[in-house]
């Protein structure tokens, strides 16, 4: 593959993922402090006002890795006692997890509320964000929103020329 188009699809994806992690910037900070260690694999917001919350949905029935939270506080976190992929370390909020195709979902609401905004326009073409890449010229937003821009799947064909 060449470095051009490597490159070029490695901005394409910093860029979908920078529109919607936009969204939820300031998240890191609200961890701060919080650490869940080998045998405490969860952790309760201790505001009261978060105790009718706790009592209906921190349990043992939980399963995986998961985070409850407004739009300023974590209000449960709770990580089962399962190592990441190195097989040394214990998952916990800080834990980078491959989500696939979830991220789609997320990523085209960040950029319909930039497009409320009036930040981008669906029609706009991503040769103006990446002047670099001829092709994108011919691709629009609209297009990569509906999986429809002719970009080759780089994951798993990772050598498509």
């Amino acid at each position: 593959m060449s470095s051009f188009f490597k490159k070029t699809v490695s901005g394409l994806m910093a860029l979908s993922m920078l529109l919607a992690s936009g969204a939820c910037s300031g998240a890191k900070d609200a961890f701060s402090g919080i650490t869940l260690t080998e045998t405490q694999r969860a952790w309760s917001n201790p505001d009261a006002k978060y105790k009718a919350v706790l009592d209906e949905y921190a349990d043992d029935s939980s399963t995986g890795t998961l985070v409850v939270a407004t739009d300023k506080d974590i209000v449960y976190l709770y990580a089962e006692k399962e190592f990441e992929k190195d097989g040394k370390m214990l998952e916990s909020q800080d834990t980078v997890f491959d989500i696939a195709s979830v991220s789609k979902t997320f990523t085209a609401v960040a950029i319909l509320q930039l497009m409320e905004k009036g930040k981008l326009k669906l029609d706009d073409t991503i040769d103006k964000y990446f002047p670099e890449y001829e092709t994108g010229k011919k691709i629009t937003i609209g297009h990569l929103l509906h999986m429809s821009s002719g970009i080759p799947d780089y994951c798993n064909n990772p050598d498509p020329f």
